[in-house]
């Protein structure tokens, strides 16, 4: 994607499409600390997107062909804040409930209480006073992409996480977890794509389907607000099993939810282990652990005793109490 549009801009064609009584824009400077936002008409309203967010312009510097960013003027345009402790040279990003710590010369990053694993390199002081981490850090660590524009900046965008309630001829109607209920219309210009980075057709979204949007920088202040996608990532799109012989059936996948009452080793355990419905589930290399608001990848070592998860496990068990099975997926709720 390039891309060198250094303001927000709402022109003639986008408020007639739109047309509403209001529209708000936001951009981010990654000069300014903390962030402000771009100024805009009188009869205009500014107003913050909590639920996900973009910052445009982000300057790079590259190290042993590492790319690094600024990470307090692209943390807090995304919605964080960063907090520096001079004692331990480390920095703090909280948002909501997540709670990030890394520190300056060490290869490794804490989320929340979880064990310490590896950033890719360590933070580093540019200049002795700018925080700069790998690019990796975007799409591992806070689920978002990257672009890179024109003129060599960067271009980082942490989508809204959002559900479809309805698919319309105007557009899909989803729910914000921060704006409620948006109609987001999809153009020639949008980008729609799986999880894995794939193309694919806007036929495909439906109710209840879980999107990961970047909304245009213009949306109007109606209700529902409305606004055009810019990029779409179909996070739960239901995939194909291939054919195989009648002979070697596929294994049943049984789905299941619940919260974590106990992790001990390689298990979790989903209920009290001596009442109805209660499954040790058994988590090997081949399990694929998500969290339902961001698309990076966890690790056994993430899930905490408390945490409500969802996902699908083998339908073979074994007839113990609780019963014991192979996890295929999991997926961690707010």
């Amino acid at each position: 994607m390039k891309n060198t549009l250094k303001k927000i801009v709402v022109p003639v064609a986008a408020l007639s499409l739109l047309a509403t009584a209001g529209v708000f824009a936001t951009e981010v400077s990654v000069d300014a600390e903390p962030p402000v936002l771009i100024s805009a008409p009188a009869e205009i309203d500014v107003l913050p997107v909590i639920n996900g967010a973009s910052v445009d312009g982000v300057p790079v510097v590259v190290e042993n062909d590492i790319v690094l960013i600024p990470l307090r003027s692209v943390a807090e345009g995304l919605g964080y804040t960063v907090t520096w402790h001079e004692e331990d040279q480390s920095i703090t990003l909280e948002k909501g409930a997540q709670y990030i710590r890394m520190a300056i010369g060490e290869d490794s990053y804490s989320f929340g209480r979880r064990a310490p694993q590896s950033l890719g390199t360590a933070p580093v002081l540019v200049d002795d006073c700018v925080t700069h981490v790998p690019l990796s850090f975007i799409p591992e660590i806070i689920g978002g992409y990257y672009s890179v524009n024109e003129d060599g900046t960067y271009k980082i965008v942490n989508p809204s996480i959002v559900t479809v309630t309805e698919v319309t001829e105007d557009g899909i109607l989803v729910n914000d977890s921060s704006l409620g209920d948006v109609l987001v219309r999809i153009d020639e210009n949008t980008v729609i794509v799986n999880n894995e980075g794939n193309t694919e057709d806007a036929s495909l979204i439906a109710k209840d389907m879980t999107l990961g949007v970047e909304y245009s920088p213009a949306m109007t202040a109606s209700i529902p607000a409305q606004t055009t996608a810019i990029k779409i990532i179909i996070e739960n799109l239901p995939v194909d099993m291939p054919e195989v012989d009648a002979e070697v059936q596929p294994e049943e996948a049984v789905s299941f939810s619940g919260v974590i009452t106990e992790i001990d080793g390689e298990s979790v355990l989903i209920g009290k282990a001596d009442e109805a419905g209660s499954v040790r589930l058994i988590v090997t290399e081949n399990t694929e652990i998500k969290h339902e608001m961001n698309r990076r990848a966890y690790r056994l070592e993430d899930l905490e005793v408390g945490m409500t998860i969802s996902g699908t496990h083998s339908g073979a068990a074994t007839f113990s109490i609780p019963p014991q099975s192979e996890a295929f997926s999991i997926v961690i709720g707010k």
